[in-house]
């Protein structure tokens, strides 16, 4: 078996982990004097990095995108953020079990959390300032509430609006911020199976067609034939937009099958919208490769009773949101 790299590769990958080691590693020396980053879990996937090739597909995509959310927590180490974060919630990424299938571990709550926040730097750069020090999950600006809940089930789908609403009237009131979102992510609901039988059918179909030009004489055959067709695959917009659109439909049906009239009746001018993201690592088998590749989506429900200005701009807010980790 061969692990064929997407467009930055699995070595960047591996060595953007290493900068992330190392990042956590001062962190303790600073913060847990005497422990050591080789005794936590992070260590340990660093060893698994190095033996991709014994893992079974479900592992490897598991390992591959819990390494790939780790990486993008780097941000929150750059001596420019303006992320401001106490050390012990940092930390806190560093707990529950050592296991490659997490989707059910506390820590995603943390993780999810620092997600949002990255997507604001990420969004804002310089320009704003993201606190995580309060009661609230993420404020922005010290205007802008979110409260986020890591979905570990959907029976407690109602449970968990309800409880992120009634936290963001709490925050407002107490002059946290003005007006506030709920956030949401519903990767451990979605089914990954699904998803996986999907995606390899539009890969296979995507790949037999890059197959014919390059066959073909048409102009650009040999330089995909150069690139080859993995690489053809993986860059095409078309291939990215149909699995992230389905994606998407499967994260918007889940959750307005579950998104009652009661949690509706929540959202006001203040609790303004919901907004929802999932995460997923799927891999791809042509020939006698496997293909690792990583699909994020983020949808939103915006309450109707918006001022049309009002709504357009938080449409427009979700948007460029949505070109976060």
């Amino acid at each position: 078996m061969t692990i064929v790299n997407k467009t930055t590769g699995l070595n960047e990958l591996i060595k953007e982990f290493d900068v992330l080691i190392e990042n956590f590693r001062s962190l303790i020396a600073r913060a847990k004097p005497g422990a050591a980053i080789e005794k936590t879990k992070l260590w340990k996937y660093k060893k698994a990095l190095q033996n991709l090739n014994e893992l079974g597909d479900s592992e490897l995509a598991s390992l591959l995108g819990l390494v790939s959310k780790y990486c993008a927590m780097n941000k929150v180490f750059d001596e420019h953020s303006k992320i401001v974060i106490p050390d012990d919630k940092l930390l806190e990424l560093l707990g529950g079990r050592h296991v490659i299938h997490d989707v059910a571990e506390n820590y995603n709550g943390t993780f999810f959390e620092l997600s949002i926040a990255v997507r604001f730097a990420q969004r804002f750069g310089d320009a704003a300032v993201i606190d995580m020090t309060t009661d609230c999950d993420v404020i922005l600006n010290g205007e802008f509430a979110v409260e986020c809940k890591y979905l570990h089930s959907v029976n407690k789908f109602r449970s968990n609006i309800s409880d992120a609403m009634a936290q963001l009237d709490e925050r407002i009131d107490k002059g946290f911020a003005k007006v506030g979102v709920v956030a949401l992510d519903l990767s451990n609901l979605m089914d990954s199976e699904k998803i996986q039988t999907f995606g390899q059918l539009v890969f296979d179909s995507f790949a037999a067609s890059y197959e014919e030009i390059i066959s073909s004489r048409g102009y650009i055959a040999h330089d995909l034939n150069s690139d080859g067709v993995v690489k053809s695959v993986l860059q095409d917009r078309n291939f990215e937009k149909i699995m992230g659109a389905f994606i998407g439909h499967l994260a918007e049906s889940t959750f307005h099958m579950n998104f009652t009239k009661q949690e509706l009746e929540k959202l006001d001018y203040r609790k303004m919208a919901i907004v929802y993201q999932t995460s997923n690592y799927l891999c791809f088998h042509y020939q006698e490769n496997v293909v690792p590749a990583p699909f994020r989506t983020l949808n939103y429900y915006i309450h109707h009773g918006l001022p049309e200005e009002g709504y357009t701009s938080l449409q427009r807010f979700f948007h460029k949101l949505a070109v976060g980790i």
